[in-house]
């Protein structure tokens, strides 16, 4: 017979071998192959150093959540440091002893996992850890939430875009994060809403909260795309004041930006449109109604017609002449990559929001790229740049378009807009209503620019030296044409 065992020092004895007992005294286990027969003598050959063991092969492939094969993911048997690493294509072989019933699969930037070894090859997915909500940004460094003694709220991606079209950080809090107040003053094309967290601190100076994207303060933060964030952590307690001073009592809004995501280099698109409507139109008179009024009016007081009966009576809605359907149009492409070593995201975002009164407008184009580099344990590099240039068109609702907008509300429903040799039509001097809202320009053209190059440092576990270089730059041009109509 044969026995397979694992190596030690040994003592042992053999009695009588001629079909009689075997006697074996081991004192510590040994590997030991050995033959007998009756009438025979014995031979033995020991190795040193393991213990009594079957062993079977396990096979499988390890894939991400998109299907896309994972090279280099660590699968151990668990309980011990015995263990491998997928190849190109994500697969992998183990050999493992009959005993060992659980594999531990480990991935930088990925969950853990311990699967169950079966008969058949092992399908085994790994889900992208990203940062937990339990764990939040506190300013200089992260803790559980149960650890704080401060308030904080948190919005993850998967509820920043629910809800429609949105275009910027405040339309993406608004109703999911507690106590934090978001109002939309204004719906013209493009503008922010309003957002307070610690109510009104003043009177003459702004309450909007700090905007700090990666660890940077930034005035821009407000209209940074939403596809691009991972996660927004708010301060909405004093204690945001102890790291950011002053500028953080109306509280403070933390971003974080997307990543590379391991494996290999992913595209993704996202195409989506939205649509504005006017649902309460105020409901006015015909053409003739309003004549009939009018001269009713003016015979009443002994006065002559407004309208003598020799003017065409027209049937203008100036109201719908000026209004139109709204429509959000938003697009997005991504490009991101991981290693366990490197990390690189570059998104572009192109948003245009056509505004629902006539002539007015938004249009916005984005860039954001990050890259990340880990040299070792300790030390880690990196860089991020956000670059934007905006377009808008009497986009600000002020006086360009209140003034004419009550012109509109209240002009003559029996005259024509235009007159037959299409130049607006005038009557008894007063200017065109329409012309007071489509001719005047007020066009304004912003570009901005922030990006950042950081080098950390692990100086012991929990004190990292952070050395950080900014670049901010902002530039406006505005064309204001007014002319009389």
């Amino acid at each position: 017979m044969k026995l397979l065992t694992q190596k030690k020092p040994r003592d042992f004895r053999i009695n009588n071998l001629s079909g009689k007992e075997i006697k074996l005294t081991i004192l510590s286990l040994l590997v030991f192959t050995f033959q007998a027969s009756a009438a025979t003598s014995v031979s033995v050959s020991s190795k040193t150093n393991t213990s009594l063991f079957f062993e079977k092969t396990v096979k499988g492939k390890v894939t991400d959540q998109n299907g896309l094969p994972l090279p280099g993911v660590n699968v151990t048997i668990k309980g011990t440091k015995t263990g491998v690493q997928t190849d190109v294509d994500g697969s992998f072989a183990i050999t493992v002893p009959d005993s060992a019933t659980k594999l531990v699969i480990t991935y930088i930037g990925m969950e853990d996992q311990e699967v169950t070894i079966g008969s058949a090859p092992l399908k085994i997915v790994m889900k992208e850890a990203g940062q937990k909500l339990e764990e939040v940004v506190i300013g200089y460094g992260k803790a559980r939430k149960k650890d704080l003694t401060g308030s904080v709220s948190s919005v993850g991606k998967d509820n920043l875009n629910l809800g429609g079209t949105i275009a910027n950080v405040g339309q993406a809090l608004q109703g999911r994060a507690s106590g934090v107040q978001v109002q939309q003053n204004s719906y013209a094309p493009g503008t922010t809403p309003n957002v307070v967290i610690r109510g009104g601190n003043s009177i003459n100076n702004s309450n909007g909260p700090l905007y700090v994207v990666d660890g940077f303060i930034t005035s821009s933060g407000g209209s940074i795309s939403p596809n691009d964030i991972e996660n927004i952590q708010i301060l909405k307690d004093a204690s945001s004041t102890a790291i950011y001073g002053s500028r953080g009592a109306n509280g403070v809004i933390l971003i974080t930006t997307k990543k590379g995501k391991l494996g290999k280099m992913q595209v993704e698109a996202e195409i989506s449109d939205g649509f504005q409507n006017i649902i309460n139109k105020p409901t006015l008179l015909t053409g003739q109604q309003f004549v009939d009024i009018q001269n009713a009016i003016q015979l009443e007081n002994g006065r002559p017609p407004l309208f003598p009966a020799s003017l065409p009576v027209a049937n203008t809605n100036w109201f719908d002449a000026a209004t139109r359907p709204g429509e959000v149009l938003n697009r997005s492409l991504t490009f991101s990559g991981s290693d366990q070593t490197s990390k690189f995201f570059l998104s572009g975002n192109y948003i245009k929001q056509t505004g629902a009164i006539e002539n007015t407008d938004f249009e916005r184009y984005s860039v954001r790229m990050g890259g990340e580099k880990r040299f070792n344990s300790k030390l880690n590099m990196g860089t991020n740049f956000y670059g934007a240039a905006t377009e808008g068109n009497n986009s600000d609702f002020g006086d360009n378009i209140l003034s004419p907008m009550f012109s509109i509300q209240t002009a003559y429903p029996n005259l024509p807009i235009y007159n037959a040799d299409g130049t607006y039509n005038k009557y008894l001097g007063k200017d065109n209503a329409l012309a007071l809202l489509l001719e005047p320009t007020d066009h304004v053209i912003n570009r901005m620019v922030n990006g950042n190059m950081f080098l950390d440092y692990e100086i012991i576990k929990g004190l990292t030296y952070h050395l950080v270089r900014v670049l901010n730059g902002r530039k406006t041009f505005k064309e204001n044409i007014h002319q009389e109509h």
